[in-house]
């Protein structure tokens, strides 16, 4: 059960944090509900399907926009392996975003992928991967996202900072995200891979 009651099913966002098994894995979501959620780890079609256990850290957010401090919303939106535009209700200054499948209405491997990320709208699709097969048609779910304004502290109503959030241009090579602030055990969520380079 989530530990915060939601009146209308939240915004999941979820990161694979360990690698415990070294098959490309996906985490995958369905039934989201105001108490719970359902998620399990799937593999690249190429595989056997069967993965070690991972850990896997989740951020629950109502659907909504702040207005005042870090500009930034949480909504949803169908989307298929067609181009869908997502609209934003406020502008956001070199925006950051980041998004999720909320939903299971296909089983083949699939992610979220990004294009025209501007102030007010992005493109969206979902972009399966090709291990066993090259076919990409992927129908329609319910994609979730958080969109927001370039990076900076989270805080509470207190105006007490709890967390931060920003963006970072990488590839194939680590690289160092180096955060503003100490956290004890910090959850990293990140997601919505732009298309810089359209290889699955």
């Amino acid at each position: 059960r989530l530990p915060v009651q939601f009146n209308t099913p939240p915004v999941v966002l979820t990161q694979v944090v360990t690698k415990n098994d070294a098959a490309a894995v996906v985490a995958r979501l369905r039934n989201v509900s105001t108490t719970q959620f359902q998620m399990k780890l799937q593999e690249e079609e190429g595989n056997d399907g069967i993965h070690a256990k991972e850990s896997v850290a989740w951020i629950a957010i109502e659907k909504g926009a702040s207005t005042q401090g870090l500009l930034f919303e949480a909504n949803t939106q169908l989307a298929s392996s067609n181009a869908a535009t997502v609209n934003f209700s406020q502008a956001y200054p070199s925006p950051g975003f980041i998004s999720q499948i909320q939903t299971f209405n296909e089983n083949n491997p699939v992610t979220v992928r990004y294009n025209s990320l501007s102030s007010s709208a992005a493109e969206i699709f979902c972009q399966e991967e090709i291990s066993s097969d090259p076919e990409m048609n992927h129908g329609f779910e319910t994609v979730g996202y958080m969109a927001f304004s370039g990076g900076g502290d989270i805080r509470n109503q207190a105006g007490e900072i709890f967390g931060e959030m920003g963006s970072v241009t990488v590839n194939n090579n680590f690289a160092t995200v180096s955060l503003t602030h100490r956290y004890h055990n910090p959850i990293v969520v990140f997601g919505g891979l732009s298309m810089t380079d359209n290889a699955p």
